[in-house]
Parts: structure tokens; C-alpha cells; sequence
């Protein structure tokens, strides 16, 4: 089967029932086609099934489409994954930890544990990139990360701060973070700071 094909089936009037039969398909062609149209439709019965193409399949477009839908009892399920990635295509991780991310402040603090981990990377990476969902997270979502002691936490703090929803919020926290022990965090907290006085 063509991907076009597939996809033109599945834009094409199949119910809701059908593509979440075609996400257990061995055609990679049919998952695919499925999830990205239950995600464009933001179908939250959908959810488990996209969690059984993910667990049984490793498919990226059905992490994609439960970030899309954004139900939180997807976030534990696609973190036990993240935790136990290795050996897993890069492709995969990056999307589940952007995914992750995409949840705001639960999201991302349940990144941090793997900050010093071999995904740490990945992890702080999925958790900064500019994503609406991580944009609308609140200064109350981040605060607890202004006071960890690793200055991994506390730089991703700044990143968040940065375009927090709240200007007025984020200034007492990135006052706090421009007097920070760590000259890195310290130099972002004060360009963040800049930043936000801007949107005031």
C-alpha cells in the first residue's frame, strides 16, 4: 500500500472504530495513517489504543499523536517507556521526551531525575524546545526547580521562565536565579530577566 493511499483512507470518512483497529496492523503504512488522524482529531478514546502502538511498535507517530491529545493519563505510561529506552531508535526518545515536555510542569519535572543520565541530554533538550504546551507552563509549575541543587534544574528553570505566561510571576523567581552560585545560570537567568521586563 502507498502512504499517500493511506492516508487519503484515513482523512477519507473512516470512523474513529476503524483507525483504531489499523493501529494493531502489522503495515507500518496503516499505523501510521491512523495515528496521525486521531491526533488531528484529538480523539481521547483513542488513547490506548496509540498506547499499544507505542509499547508494541515503537511508533513515533503515535507518541506524536497522544502529545497532540494531551490526556495526562498518558504521561505515566510514556515515561516507564522513557525510563526503559535504551537500545530504543534516538528518533523515539526525542519524541517521547518532547512529548514529555509538552505536558508543562509535570511533564518536565518528570524529566529531571535523568538529567545525569546518558538521555540527560535528550531530556533537558525535549524540555526547553519552544512547544506551546511547555510555553504555557506556570511559575508555580517551576518554582520547585529554582531550589533543586543541581544546576541542571535550576538552568532549565531559567528556559521556562523565559517565556512563562506570567511575566510578573517569573520576575521573583529569575531575580533569585541571577544571584545563582553557577555563572551559567546565573548569565541566562540575567538575559531571561531582560527578557521578561520587556513583556511588562
Amino acid at each position: 500500500m502507498e502512504f499517500a493511499t493511506a492516508l487519503e483512507e484515513a482523512r477519507g470518512g473512516a470512523d474513529a472504530k476503524q483507525l483504531r483497529e489499523w493501529l494493531s496492523y502489522w503495515n507500518q503504512l496503516r499505523r501510521y495513517a491512523a495515528a496521525q488522524e486521531l491526533g488531528d482529531r484529538r480523539d481521547a478514546a483513542s488513547v490506548r489504543a496509540l498506547l499499544g502502538a507505542v509499547f508494541s511498535f515503537g511508533d513515533v507517530a503515535a507518541v506524536e499523536a497522544l502529545g497532540q491529545i494531551g490526556d495526562a493519563q498518558c504521561l505515566a505510561p510514556l515515561l516507564t517507556l522513557f525510563e526503559y529506552s535504551c537500545g530504543r531508535p534516538q528518533q523515539l526518545v526525542d519524541t517521547l521526551g518532547r512529548t514529555i515536555a509538552g505536558f508543562g510542569g509535570a511533564g518536565v519535572t518528570a524529566l529531571l531525575p535523568f538529567a545525569n543520565t546518558r538521555r540527560g541530554s535528550w531530556a533537558l533538550d525535549a524540555a526547553r524546545a519552544p512547544t506551546e504546551p511547555v510555553r504555557r507552563a506556570s511559575a508555580a509549575d517551576v518554582e520547585p526547580l529554582v531550589y533543586r541543587e543541581d544546576w541542571q534544574s535550576r538552568l532549565l528553570a531559567v528556559e521556562l521562565l523565559r517565556c512563562c505566561v506570567d511575566p510578573k510571576a517569573a520576575a521573583p523567581l529569575l531575580a533569585r536565579l541571577r544571584e545563582d552560585p553557577d555563572v551559567v545560570v546565573r548569565y541566562c537567568a540575567r538575559q531571561a530577566y531582560l527578557c521578561q521586563n520587556k513583556r511588562l
